[in-house]
C-alpha cells in the first residue's frame, strides 16, 4: 500500500457519523421504551412504539449508508484499477506477442485467455485458436492479453 491510501473505505467523518447516527437511535429507542413501560395503557404506549419504530429505522438507514460509502469508494478504486475492458491496468505492451500455448476458454465466460494466465489456472478450459474463441463472442482477457 502507497503513502496515502486508507485500509478502510471509510473516512473518520464516516466512522463519526456512523457513530453519531446510531447514538442518536439507541438513546431515541431507549427513550421510547421507558416511556411506554411507564403506561399501562394501549393507546398511551402507541406514539412511544412509534418513536422505537423511528429509531429502528433511523439505525437501520445509519447502517445502510455507512455500507453505501464503502461500496461507492470500492466501486471507485476498481474503476482506477481496471482499464477500460475490465483488465487488469499494468505496465505491460498492449500486446504481449503471440502466445507460446494454446488459447483456452470455458462455456459461460466471456473471455479467453493464454493457458498460462492466473485466471484458468485450475478450471476445465478448453483450448482453440484465436479465430474460433472470437466468432464464439469470446474477448481476449485483460490479464495475459492473448
Amino acid at each position: 500500500m502507497t503513502t496515502g491510501e486508507r485500509a478502510t473505505p471509510w473516512t473518520g467523518n464516516d466512522l463519526a457519523l456512523w457513530a453519531a447516527g446510531l447514538a442518536v437511535a439507541a438513546i431515541v429507542w431507549a427513550w421510547a421504551w421507558w416511556q411506554a413501560a411507564g403506561t399501562a395503557m394501549l393507546s398511551h404506549q402507541m406514539p412511544w412504539v412509534s418513536g422505537g419504530v423511528g429509531a429502528l429505522l433511523l439505525a437501520t438507514m445509519t447502517h445502510a449508508t455507512w455500507l453505501l460509502r464503502a461500496r461507492r469508494r470500492i466501486g471507485l478504486r476498481r474503476l482506477a484499477l481496471l482499464d477500460d475492458d475490465g483488465g487488469v491496468s499494468d505496465d505491460r505492451p498492449a500486446d504481449a506477442g503471440p502466445p507460446d500455448g494454446p488459447l483456452v476458454a470455458a462455456a459461460g465466460l466471456r473471455r479467453y485467455h493464454r493457458h498460462d494466465c492466473p485466471l484458468a489456472q485450475g478450471v476445465g478450459f478448453t483450448a482453440a485458436g484465436r479465430a474460433a474463441h472470437e466468432s464464439a463472442g469470446h474477448m481476449p482477457c485483460g490479464v495475459c492479453r492473448p
